[in-house]
């Protein structure tokens, strides 16, 4: 016998056939449940279409196995979501597949899926025509919520978002998305809630894994017109609302922008965040935490511990100065002087190979980031640790192996090294590297066999005491140095997809390898390297094992074929890296061998043939 409190969506009329549309019939269950005092709303085996529906108080949405409710392709079935919560005119945002605004005790459950047929609104973002899209499942100012088990897929934007939410409960739940950033298809963006709790969760997507973000930003606060143009102005009078109180387990990331984010609008602030025992795989970064410059906010009181990362393009990044680049619309609101706060941030048990960079970080002239312990942090990376503007900064026992200097301070006070040891590729690259650093501490070091200088300082004048180290294996334990032909951060930051969508082409954030990074140091100068703002690993429909064959004496254009190729058979990854400084494009193999150079002017006919002749796969 059917319980009272379970309410069938076929027995209001769902047909679960692919094709007809159910969203009334789905309500229908959902408003019948409310009236009866809540229960559950039950979708079962079968393919159901249907646009928003909305949850009430009280109710469980269950998909059982076998169950599929897909977003109806009509786009224009999916409203704005339009009402006032905690002073805030929310108006960012369309009414979503699943939708539960000012409930309370409100859970999506189930082995079944919520798939948000995100192409008809991708297509629209690929044909230059981007407008609101919806999120997948979103709860706003909420009160008990769960979401439990449930498959997503295809989000037409973000896939769960609980905006203004208090109690918060997201436990495994699987989340793929395509990978093209510019679809923004986040993961879990968690948004202004207190008390939020994410375990046991696999996320598989093109944009940020898991993110937290604080209010007001423009994303919630559009307002003011520019020639009768809504312009994307935040509105800094209303109340900042932080997101505190969140713990992070259990969870998988691959292939996304980043695996846990504190990311870019972080007005209301954020605090008492707890990440640890995660796996991130071929994500952008791993751990980042990012702000643009104005207007305040802060991150504090953060632990990050128990997490493995492998093909990581940085591993680690704390800035409180974000480069604004697209988002220069965003005003500076009426205190543009009061900046972003990074502080009490302890980062540990971190283990990570095939990792580009192993940590960024980057304070402001005029607010350092400050009280940051790294501890019993293992990595592989090309480059190591990269610190500029920071004090308060700890580290103990940290093991690198990298191809640049391990550890880089600059403009840095107040800093203690314990048992820091490292490898570099070459007795020409120091171990530390200094400038402009005052009360350094370094004690309780190794320097292994082969090490050149243990500590190079660029210029005179830094305050570092050394003691108790073990360095007979150093050519020397201290010594001027020129300065390094460092990477910085916009060496590999993102670089809006467009670009690569007019090309044909697709990237995605792999490590550079260090002989595409060695010949690139060896062919441009600093000057150019500095400028260096993208590179990309050419794929044509895989992201993994990205490989492109070589051209045969018969293809247009390009000569005689590869040195040493074989014809179609031998496969060799290339990579395509631009610099802002300089028109000349490199095309070169990932051992380091460089395949040809290209001009701005024919760069994009170049791309445009090599799509055309297939000859990638």
């Amino acid at each position: 016998m059917t319980s009272p409190h379970v309410f069938n969506v076929s027995d209001y009329g769902a047909v679960g056939d692919g094709k007809t549309v159910n969203t009334k019939a789905i309500q229908a269950a959902v408003d019948a449940c409310a009236r009866a005092g809540g229960g559950r709303v039950v979708v079962p085996g079968g393919t159901f279409i249907s646009g928003p529906i909305f949850l009430k108080s009280n109710i469980e949405f269950h998909l059982t196995a076998g169950a599929v409710l897909r977003g109806d392709p009509d786009m224009s079935a999916y409203g704005p979501v339009d009402l006032k919560a905690h002073g805030h005119h929310i108006n960012a945002f369309q009414a979503s597949l699943i939708t539960a605004v000012q409930c309370h005790n409100v859970s999506v459950t189930g082995r079944g899926m919520l798939d948000g047929n995100g192409k008809v609104w991708w297509d629209e973002i690929d044909a230059g025509r981007a407008g609101p899209r919806p999120v997948l499942v979103y709860f706003l100012d909420c009160d008990r919520v769960l979401l439990e088990g449930v498959r997503l897929r295809n989000s037409p934007a973000w896939t769960v978002l609980p905006l203004l939410c208090r109690d918060v409960e997201i436990r495994g739940i699987e989340v793929r998305n395509p990978w093209k950033p510019y679809h923004n298809c986040d993961g879990i963006d968690v948004h202004s809630c207190r008390n939020v709790r994410i375990s046991d969760c696999l996320l598989d997507t093109g944009d940020d894994g898991i993110c937290l973000k604080s209010i007001p930003d423009w994303f919630i606060s559009a307002c003011g017109t520019n020639a009768g143009e809504p312009t994307m102005q935040v509105d800094y009078g209303q109340p900042r609302v932080p997101c505190e109180n969140v713990t992070i387990e259990n969870c998988t990331v691959l292939r996304a922008h980043s695996g846990v984010a504190i990311w870019a609008e972080v007005i209301g602030g954020l605090r008492n965040v707890t990440v640890t025992n995660c796996v991130f795989e071929g994500t952008r970064t791993g751990i980042q935490f990012a702000r643009y410059p104005y207007p305040g906010g802060y991150v504090r009181d953060v632990t990050i511990s128990n997490i493995v990362m492998r093909r990581v393009e940085i591993g680690i990044q704390l800035r409180s100065e974000l480069f604004l680049g697209w988002h220069n619309t965003v005003n500076p609101g009426p205190d543009p002087e009061t900046t972003p706060e990074f502080h009490n941030i302890r980062i540990s048990n971190i283990t990570g190979t095939q990792i580009n960079a192993a940590c960024v970080m980057l304070g402001m002239e005029k607010n350092f980031v400050h009280d940051v312990e790294f501890s019993h942090i293992r990595m592989e990376a090309n480059l190591g640790f990269q610190v500029c503007r920071a004090k308060n900064i700890r580290f103990d026992t940290i093991h690198l192996e990298c191809q640049g200097v391990p550890l880089l301070l600059k403009d840095c006070e107040n800093v203690e090294l314990l048992a820091f040891n490292a490898k570099p590729s070459t007795p020409e690259i120091p171990v530390i590297e200094v400038a402009r650093v005052k009360d350094v501490w370094i004690h309780g070091c190794t320097a292994v066999p082969g090490t050149g200088v243990f500590l190079g300082e660029q210029c005179e004048g830094n305050d570092v005491l050394m003691e108790s180290n073990r360095l007979r294996y150093a050519q020397q334990a201290r010594a001027t140095v020129p300065p390094g032909n460092e990477w910085s951060i916009c060496s590999h930051a993102y670089n809006g997809s467009c670009s690569f969508r007019e090309r044909g082409m697709r990237n995605v954030w792999l490590p550079l390898p260090p002989p595409v990074a060695a010949f690139v140091r060896s062919r441009w100068t600093r000057h150019q390297v500095d400028g260096l703002y993208t590179f990309s690993r050419v794929e044509a429909f895989s992201r993994d094992g990205a490989e492109v064959t070589p051209p045969t004496p018969a293809s247009p254009g390009y000569g005689a074929p590869y040195p040493g190729g074989s014809g179609p058979e031998e496969r060799r990854r290339i990579y395509i890296i631009e610099s802002r400084d300089t028109d000349e494009r490199l095309v070169v193999f990932e051992d380091g061998e460089l395949l040809r150079t290209v001009s701005d002017p024919d760069f994009h006919a170049y791309c445009e043939h090599r799509t055309a002749s297939k000859e990638t796969t």
